[in-house]
């Protein structure tokens, strides 16, 4: 934790990113890794309420319970499924955005038309 604020620490020095806020960079890094363990904590929390197990931390920032060797390895599997169901989805699902963006500019100048018949029929119902 002291080797993540201090790298964070030397970060925001090196890019001079503190003259912004005219805060020192030890508070600032400071700040950035208790936001990084309130992140962190909050990630816990969601994951325990959805039944997900939790991950192993590249960065523990919080005092969190280790796990086990066959839980890391779950933990660890289950994110390459996501990446591969994700990486097989998009693709569709960008193409149904596509060709129902096409579909709608295609049927654009129909829509009044069919309005207007769809209304005359009402209307012609209507009197009968």
């Amino acid at each position: 934790m002291d080797k993540l604020r201090k790298n964070i620490e030397i970060a925001i020095n090196s890019a001079s990113a503190e003259n912004g806020s005219d805060t020192p960079d030890f508070i600032l890094a400071e700040y950035l890794a208790d936001c990084l363990a309130a992140y962190d904590k909050a990630v816990v929390a969601r994951d325990k309420r959805h039944g997900r197990p939790e991950l192993p931390k590249l960065f523990p920032l919080s005092n969190t319970k280790a796990m086990s060797s066959a839980a890391t390895r779950k933990a660890m599997i289950q994110p390459i499924f996501y990446a591969l169901a994700a990486t097989a989805v998009t693709p569709l699902i960008a193409l149904c955005m596509v060709m129902a963006g096409i579909i709608l500019i295609l049927a654009w100048p129909f829509i009044p038309i069919l309005c207007y018949l769809q209304r005359k029929e009402e209307i012609s119902k209507a009197n009968d």
